[in-house]
């Protein structure tokens, strides 16, 4: 993901007084007879207007005026249409009102421009309100007359029209031609390569230059560690060696950004510059209106075909899950609880085996040998079981992809914590088995990158106190020391563990010992 600077919780507009420092819009409306005097206002609305009034006073030495020109006229856009690449970023939406029966939605995305329309609906996100899409679009465009972009968010059906969920507009002319500069976020730092280096078309230190002769500002005067600005100095780094053997190189893009992200603070200007953000839009159905149908988070970059082009997409595809293989081996068990009794000689026994799955991926249940007639609570299996699943590092989340019922058409895709659960049962023959204890722990840390295989050599045992309903979750990031003998193994290892007792098993990578398994009362576990 970039290094944004910014995410805003609502749209652009809301932050920068929807960029009317430079023209406002008036609707246009037509007029009315007798009856239509109740009419709503929005079905009078037959166009905008866009400009400015504004009173001067006009001195007779014509002080106001510069190289003929009125000062008013400054800053003022050209008379001429302008050809701009628009470039669209949807990155996800958030809460949007269900479409379908039941209750989920299967939404892409719709951009129109001008005469421009974009469907993108072989790329829809099957049962979900919250979809993570990840998708960039180019358009061209012509200002003024292509200046109004609408994003929509549609339902994508197999059956019958798709529906539209929302639909958001915005006024690009507005934010081009804005003193806040909307046209490409400042970015937070100024990288040459990688993955966030700098995407406008031009330099900061050009930025910079066209803004002091844009605003009639002195400068800026560069100077080994410093720029002026009018009269405000900013200091910076402004020699830079890569490697030792190299010469240092003279760069003032770096410290020009600086300045650029303070630029309201210099005397003349007054104007904050968009930063390098996300925004937040509400999405609107003209059938119900006032009522918020979602939101997309987005941003909007744009370059006039007359500047130097800029260079390729910003890639925001969603992340793809990686493939793992979870390897568990049990050993043995000791102290579990002996839960039969020989009606002729009352003595107790269990027969013991160990159940197992990685929650989210239950139908993938694994289950070791019986140890049968058990007479003090061990068992020896050593049994192993390869749990398969697909997993998100960076997220530390564990992706499940499944139809949610057997009528459905699509699968859905959750991501969930990555959670093992272990179970030791008493087999029964004639009535169901026996739920002895449970034992569950998180899995955040427990990966390898490339294709490293990981292996978790583990001992289970059972306390032979056992304890009412409950469940022992261990974090793998901040992981209890196992006990080195099963005398040694109980509550107080992992319960009351302190920092320095802990471990990281993405750090120790396999990890052998005894940890405590739970007794649940009256718990009953499904199939």
């Amino acid at each position: 993901m970039l290094l944004f600077s910014k995410i805003y919780e609502g749209d652009l507009e809301s932050e920068f007084n929807n960029f009317e420092d430079w023209v406002k819009t008036f609707q246009l409306l037509r007029g009315k007879s007798n009856d239509e005097v109740h009419a709503d206002a929005e079905d009078r609305i037959i166009g905008k207007f866009k400009g400015s009034f504004c009173i001067y006073p006009s001195p007779e030495d014509g002080s106001l005026l510069d190289g003929g020109q009125p000062r008013i006229l400054q800053g003022i856009p050209p008379n001429h249409s302008v050809k701009v690449l628009i470039r669209v970023y949807i990155v996800a939406a958030f809460n949007l009102s269900p479409a379908d029966p039941d209750g989920k939605s299967d939404p892409y995305i719709v951009l129109r421009l001008g005469n421009t329309e974009i469907k993108d609906r072989e790329n829809y996100i099957p049962k979900q309100l919250n979809p993570i899409f990840g998708r960039s679009f180019e358009i061209q465009a012509t200002f003024p007359k292509d200046s109004l972009l609408t994003v929509l968010i549609y339902d994508h059906d197999f059956i019958g029209t798709d529906d539209l969920i929302g639909e958001t507009k915005i006024d690009l002319e507005n934010r081009f031609y804005s003193r806040h500069r909307a046209t490409c976020g400042l970015q937070s730092q100024y990288e040459i390569e990688g993955y966030n280096a700098w995407r406008d078309a031009t330099k900061p230190s050009e930025i910079l230059t066209k803004l002091c002769k844009d605003y009639r500002i002195n400068g800026p005067f560069m100077r080994p560690g410093e720029i002026q600005v009018g009269t405000k100095i900013f200091k910076g780094q402004t020699v830079f060696t890569e490697d030792e053997n190299e010469e240092p190189i003279e760069s003032y893009e770096h410290l020009s950004l600086k300045v650029l992200r303070a630029w309201e603070e210099i005397p003349g200007a007054g104007y904050k510059l968009v930063p390098e953000h996300i925004e937040t839009r509400p999405l609107y159905h003209k059938d119900k209106p006032g009522m918020e149908q979602g939101r997309v988070q987005m941003w909007v970059d744009m370059f006039p075909n007359d500047m130097p082009l800029p260079g390729p997409p910003v890639d925001i595809s969603p992340r793809k899950p990686k493939g793992y293989e979870l390897r568990v081996i049990i050993w043995n068990t000791e102290d579990v609880i002996l839960e039969d009794e020989n009606i002729f000689t009352g003595q107790k026994s269990s027969d013991i085996y160990v159940k197992g799955w990685i929650k989210g991926l239950e139908e993938d249940k694994q289950e070791t040998d019986v140890h049968y007639n058990s007479l003090t609570g061990e068992g020896n299996f050593n049994w192993r079981f390869v749990f398969p699943f697909h997993y998100l590092p960076a997220e530390k989340q564990m992706v499940v992809t499944k139809r949610e019922n057997i009528f459905s058409l699509e699968k859905t895709e959750r991501k969930i914590p990555a959670e093992l659960v272990l179970q030791v049962w008493d087999f029964e023959r004639l009535s169901s088995d026996d739920f002895l204890g449970k034992y569950a722990m998180d899995l955040p840390e427990l990966f390898v990158r490339s294709h490293q295989t990981c292996v978790l050599q583990r001992h289970a045992q059972m306390l032979s106190n056992y304890f009412s309903p409950g469940t022992l979750e261990l974090d793998l990031i901040g992981f209890p020391r196992a006990a080195k003998t099963a005398k040694s193994c109980d509550l107080g290892t992992v319960v009351a563990a302190s920092e320095e007792n802990k471990i990281s098993i993405f750090q120790q990578k396999r990890i052998r010992g005894w940890w405590p398994f739970i007794k649940a009362g009256e718990l009953t576990v499904s199939s």
